[in-house]
């Protein structure tokens, strides 16, 4: 005899319609009824459809602990409206939720899988999250993706020069397509030998460098520490943002 669904138990294998939940989508909704009546005790009343047998082992319909419950038009004047969670499956047709609840009767009442990202240990939750603003496993994923690749900036290096006659200050406009006027840079002194130069002479005459972006160029700003300076010096500097 194949396998059916049946015979599957959700906190055995994850199913392909978990994974894809958000949790509130309608791709998430996996059963729907119309309520009997709620209770300020927590304890909801399902009228469940004739092809329903109970929600304790109901093949398709196995109602999980934090699954997500979503009543509508309940009476009076949708009493018990809104969005609750899954404390537990009491008896066939009557689950308790972990939220306050009125009383009320009539209604409807969804059952939806949490978010997949919950189901495979993943869940915005449990913690504060700071760059990923989804809870499936797709779109969480895509989220962080995203912040490694806006936090990894771009490295170049270029070699200016501050002429012949001695300087303390001295400042140069540097093209570079890949600045934006939002670009963060990082300018910073090279240790390799500039041209005409020993590697070692950067030690002799440190400069420290600040940078304005535009689109499409930077203002490079350069203040030598220990008097003034001549000739070239390489810089490296870095893209972010």
């Amino acid at each position: 005899m194949p396998i059916r669904t049946s015979d599957v138990f959700r906190n055995n294998i994850v199913t392909v319609p978990e994974l894809m939940s958000d949790g509130y989508g309608p791709n998430s909704i996996y059963f729907s009824a119309p309520v009997l009546l709620t209770s300020s005790l927590g304890v909801i009343g399902i009228n469940l459809p004739s092809s329903v047998i109970s929600l304790l082992c109901a093949g398709d319909y196995q109602v999980n602990p934090g699954d997500i419950v979503y009543l509508y038009g309940t009476q009076p004047s949708g009493a018990a409206d809104g969005y609750y969670t899954v404390g537990s499956v009491i008896n066939d047709n009557t689950i308790s939720v972990n939220e306050p609840l009125a009383n009320s009767t009539d209604g409807y009442i969804e059952l939806r899988y949490p978010s997949g990202a919950y189901s495979v240990g993943f869940s915005t939750v449990v913690y504060t999250p700071v760059h990923i603003t989804h809870d499936n496993v797709q779109e969480a994923l895509e989220d962080l993706d995203k912040a490694i690749t806006e936090s990894i900036y771009i490295t170049k290096q270029i070699e200016v020069n501050f002429g012949t006659n001695p300087t303390n200050y001295k400042t140069f406009t540097v093209y570079d397509p890949d600045v934006t006027v939002n670009s963060l840079l990082f300018p910073t002194q090279a240790g390799n030998a500039p041209t005409g130069k020993s590697a070692d002479e950067n030690e002799m005459d440190p400069i420290i460098f600040s940078a304005t972006p535009y689109n499409g160029s930077f203002t490079l700003i350069a203040s030598s520490k220990d008097g003034p300076i001549v000739g070239n010096f390489k810089i490296n500097y870095g893209i972010g943002g």
